[in-house]
Order: C-alpha cells, then sequence, then structure tokens
C-alpha cells in the first residue's frame, strides 16, 4: 500500500499494485477497520515505516496509547518528525525487530501492520511475536502482499522489489493466508463456537425480518467424529473451494444441508 497523495505515489499504485485512488482509499479504510474511531486502549503498530499513513489515524484517537516499533532508525525518525509536526503526544516510538519484540505477553489491544510481513525475513517469528502481544480477544489489522492475486504485481515483486530487499520470500497465497487463519480458530473450539452462535443469532434475526432466509444452527457438543457443526441450507464455502483449488475437500466442507469448519489444511478426524 502506497500513500496516494504524491505524483510518485500515485503512479506506484496505479502501475505496480492496480489501484487507483478510489481502491487505493478503500483498501486503505479496510485495513484500518479494526480500530474503533472512539479507541482508547493500548495500540502496536509495526512496522511504521515514516508514519505516513497512520499518523493522521493516531491524531484522531488522543485518547489511544500508541506505540510504533521499527527496524529501520531512518524510517522511524520520518515517522517522529511527521508525530512532531501533527502534534501527537500519545505515540511513544521504539527501534526493535518484530522477531523479538520488547513487550510483555498481551500488551496491546490491538497490533496493526501495514505493509509489514512481506518484508520481515523470518515470518513465522514474526506471526509469533505479534500473536503473544496482543491481549485475548484483541484485534490484529493490517496489510501485507498476497502473491497470485494480480500477475503484473507478482512480476514486480520478483523483479525489482525483491532483488531490491524490500520484500522478502516466502510470501502466502490466499489459501496459505486462509489456512494460517483458519488454523487459529481451528485450534480453538470456544472461539469457533463463539463465532458460530452468533452467526446463528444474526441469521435467526434476519429470517424474523426477510421470511424465507436460510437460518443456521451450531451443535455443541457437535456430531460424532468432528470436532464442529454448523448447519445451514446453503453452502458458501463451496464457491471458494472451487476458485481456490479445493474441491477434494468439499466433501468435507459441504454437504448440502451443513459446513463442517477446521479442516483447509487438515481433517477433523
Amino acid at each position: 500500500m502506497m500513500t496516494y497523495s504524491t505524483l510518485l505515489g500515485k503512479a506506484i499504485c496505479r502501475v505496480v499494485w492496480n489501484m487507483d485512488g478510489e481502491k487505493n482509499a478503500a483498501y486503505l479504510e479496510k485495513a484500518l477497520s479494526g480500530i474503533p474511531e472512539d479507541f482508547s486502549g493500548k495500540l502496536l503498530e509495526v512496522p511504521v515505516g515514516t508514519g505516513v499513513l497512520t499518523m493522521p489515524v493516531w491524531q484522531s484517537l488522543p485518547q489511544a496509547e500508541i506505540t510504533c516499533l521499527d527496524y529501520s532508525p531512518d524510517m522511524m525518525a520520518s515517522a517522529q518528525e511527521k508525530a512532531k509536526r501533527l502534534g501527537i503526544t500519545n505515540v511513544a516510538f521504539t527501534q526493535g525487530d518484530v522477531g523479538a519484540l520488547p513487550f510483555s505477553d498481551e500488551s496491546f489491544d490491538i497490533v496493526l501492520s501495514l505493509n509489514g510481513f512481506h518484508a520481515f525475513p523470518d515470518k513465522e517469528a514474526a506471526y509469533r511475536e505479534t500473536y503473544s502481544v496482543l491481549k485475548k480477544g484483541g484485534t490484529f489489522c493490517g496489510c501485507f502482499y498476497i502473491k497470485g492475486e494480480c500477475g503484473r504485481t507478482d512480476w514486480f515483486i520478483k523483479h525489482l522489489y525483491q532483488p531490491k530487499g524490500f520484500f522478502t520470500a516466502p510470501y502466502l497465497n490466499m489459501p496459505g493466508l486462509v489456512r494460517k487463519a483458519m488454523g487459529k480458530i481451528y485450534r480453538s473450539p470456544k472461539l469457533l463456537n463463539k463465532m458460530l452462535l452468533k452467526k446463528d443469532a444474526k441469521n435467526a434475526a434476519n429470517a424474523a425480518e426477510n421470511p424465507g432466509s436460510f437460518e443456521t444452527k451450531t451443535l455443541i457438543p457437535p456430531e460424532a467424529g468432528y470436532d464442529f457443526s454448523y448447519h445451514n441450507l446453503v453452502c458458501p464455502l463451496s464457491i471458494f473451494a472451487r476458485k481456490y483449488g479445493y474441491e477434494e475437500y468439499m466433501p468435507y466442507l459441504c454437504n448440502l444441508d451443513y459446513v463442517m469448519f477446521g479442516v483447509l489444511g487438515a481433517p477433523l478426524y
């Protein structure tokens, strides 16, 4: 993600990332959507980079406790200058490595990472560390490069960004990202069941207002042989399965009247 406020930024957004101003703005809004407008807790931004995208956001959250970390002292100095110019006083800056964060476990309500994980050399350490400093029930949000979504972007990454040291392989593709996300949920039955029960209530309310809409029912304990049982009249995951090559998993994911979760990358039994 690049700023769209400069001529160079506009060119890079259009040529490399296939984004015009509207798409770029929507992308940034989505990346920051995990941060409430009235947020007043503790947030870690890693890496902060030059702060061009986030300092205006931190300016609008004077009650929040923001910590910005970056490996590069030069990048961080640029972000500090922006914060000073904007009169921001609730942001602390720390030079450090995302693979060895200098914070206690469960220190932050939110961890934000814009354009970070495609650059980190040890991505597993970065995931492990950011997860460890995030409070239980906290929010991780941000954005990073996903391989295979745009051929032109892939070409620039391979032939320009990676040789220059801006990006570091390996990169996740969409199925790999889903496996990683679902893996966390799969290891936490209580979290998934909580999500599914919430979805049940939402679908029931929708069906009450719109007769004929499908409803769902989460079975706790689940059906014999499965870790999770989420009954549904339709199977929205079938579209995902066909698009990303998970046809072999469809007997587990979808069986006309129910959806089984937790099978992206590992069988349930």
